[in-house]
């Protein structure tokens, strides 16, 4: 019996490794896609709006957001969202203002944070957006959108932080590779500096 137990562990651990190795594949194509898009994109076009739509694609998020680092008043400003369709106007209600009013606030902590790990996750919306979104709103958005976690990537240029993408990511649904997001991360950041 113990034999047999041992062929069902190899057998699900080959698979396992299998199935990981195809997804690694698959991240690596799609990156590899994505930079040669982002490499032909004309001058005219929003990097910024390629890069979330991309994201959202690549990701299966429900939602993706793009906002700008203000350093001057160290907030992060919503620029941008790709959304599933016919949930623009909803979001919009229930927020109470547009997108781009949306002021995230980025303290010292928070800044060396978010630059030094380029990747991060939050359970609930009001901490990804660091109090930008306040609890009430945020708990209705995330059963609006049956969301339960949010993965942020951090837009690094120099050393400095340009910006920030927010997937936000349904219930049941697997987190994307964090390698593939951080590779974006930094491809994206190269695209955005031109």
């Amino acid at each position: 019996m113990t034999g047999f137990v041992s062929i069902i562990r190899d057998v699900t651990e080959r698979k396992n490794a299998e199935e990981a190795l195809k997804q690694r594949n698959h991240s690596l194509a799609t990156l590899n896609a994505v930079s040669i898009e982002l490499a032909s994109l004309p001058f005219d076009v929003d990097v910024r709006q390629f890069l979330i739509k991309r994201l959202r694609e690549i990701t299966g998020a429900i939602a993706v957001a793009f906002a700008d680092y203000d350093a001057g008043n160290k907030t992060l400003v919503a620029r941008l969202a790709e959304f599933a369709p016919g949930m623009q106007e909803e979001l919009t209600r229930l927020l109470g203002k547009s997108l781009g009013e949306i002021r995230c606030p980025v303290s010292e902590k928070d800044y060396r944070e978010i630059t030094k790990s380029v990747i991060g996750k939050r359970q609930k919306l009001t901490e990804a957006t660091y109090g930008g979104i306040p609890q009430s709103v945020a708990a209705e958005i995330q059963k609006l959108l049956g969301v339960d976690r949010f993965i942020g990537i951090a837009y690094i240029i120099k050393g400095e932080l340009y910006g920030t993408s927010l997937l936000a990511i349904k219930v049941g649904m697997p987190d994307p590779p964090p390698e593939m997001l951080e590779s974006f991360g930094h491809m994206a950041a190269v695209s955005l500096r031109r």
